[in-house]
């Protein structure tokens, strides 16, 4: 794991976007090992799936933020939770090409 062993040096904000980072790097790594070993690159672009992750930390560390909030608390009470989740996934769907 990369949570635990960064936790132990750092705040748990980093920590987390390491594993997002980490998990970015072992995605690119499965595109090189899937795409580019066997040469067909076309349309790979190599840091792409790395971005993806690091951008989810970033939406994932907003939600946390932001759900202390006299507004996002307003809007729990009013919107059933599954709609809650939608906005959250579709905060990420504009970069899902990013991924792969």
């Amino acid at each position: 794991g990369v949570y635990k062993p960064v936790r132990t040096y750092a705040s748990a904000l980093i920590a987390s976007l390491a594993v997002f980072v980490a998990s970015g790097l072992f995605h690119e790594w499965m595109v090189h090992a899937i795409f580019l070993y066997n040469k067909q690159s076309e349309g790979v672009v190599l840091g792409s799936n790395t971005a993806f992750f690091v951008w989810n930390f970033f939406v994932i560390a907003c939600e946390r933020m932001l759900v202390a909030t006299k507004g996002v608390q307003s809007l729990k009470r009013v919107l059933p939770r599954f709609m809650i989740t939608v906005m959250i996934i579709m905060s990420s769907l504009p970069f899902a090409h990013w991924f792969g």
